[in-house]
């Protein structure tokens, strides 16, 4: 995603080096979805990700709240790598179900900025990060603060950093940011593995050289 314009007082780069994830042409993407069709659970679009080859799914800008399930067997696609939730009014519960379906699925990038997100949803995710393959994570302009929720996230990166984890726009002060981003940095570099040959999207900021100074 390009880089969001700094709010007063509020964001700063929390942005860690990004990982090198395949390069692919996904197919075209299904038209905006309505309303009626997730209130059936989705079946619409579930046929037409479980039946194709899609390596990324844009569902942002959509309001999809209340359709975890749906979300979670989509995951199961073997093909899938990545997935946008940005702004799609996700619920607790939603959040819970994608989360506990990561382990088993193939996903490396997962964005869900934008979607009210709380220490409870973070809890969800941090849970089950470690098994997962997620390499990518967006979890900017959400409601995020400090508490036992990013402690959890902290331990989870210990045990399997994330290549590129963003937290900007939360209820974090621009020094508990950076802090908590140092933090990061110092167990991604006790963890032994090298991002250093990861290749950055188009419009990072870090210029090339895998993080933000």
């Amino acid at each position: 995603l390009p880089p969001r314009s700094a709010a007063a007082g509020k964001e700063v780069q929390g942005h860690l080096a990004p990982p090198s994830l395949p390069q692919s042409q996904p197919l075209p993407q299904p038209p905006p979805l309505s309303q009626s069709q997730w209130s059936l659970g989705g079946a619409s679009l579930l046929e037409f990700v479980e039946g194709s080859q899609l390596r990324l799914l844009s569902l942002s800008d959509n309001d999809i709240g209340g359709c975890g399930r749906s979300l979670a067997r989509m995951l199961r696609t073997p093909s899938l790598r990545e997935l946008e939730l940005v702004k799609c009014k996700l619920r607790s519960d939603d959040v819970s179900l994608l989360a506990a379906a990561l382990p088993r699925s193939g996903l490396q990038r997962l964005e869900l900025a934008k979607n009210a997100l709380t220490s409870n949803e973070l809890a969800a995710l941090a849970s089950h990060l470690e098994a997962s393959k997620v390499e990518d994570l967006g979890l900017e302009n959400n409601e995020l603060g400090r508490g036992s929720a990013l402690s959890a996230l902290e331990h989870a990166y210990s045990k399997r950093p994330i290549a590129n984890l963003r937290l900007e726009g939360n209820r974090l002060s621009q020094r508990e940011l950076a802090d908590l981003m140092a933090s990061l940095k110092r167990l991604r570099s006790k963890s032994g593995i090298d991002f250093s040959m990861a290749s950055c999207r188009a419009g990072c900021d870090c210029n090339g050289r895998g993080e933000v100074m």
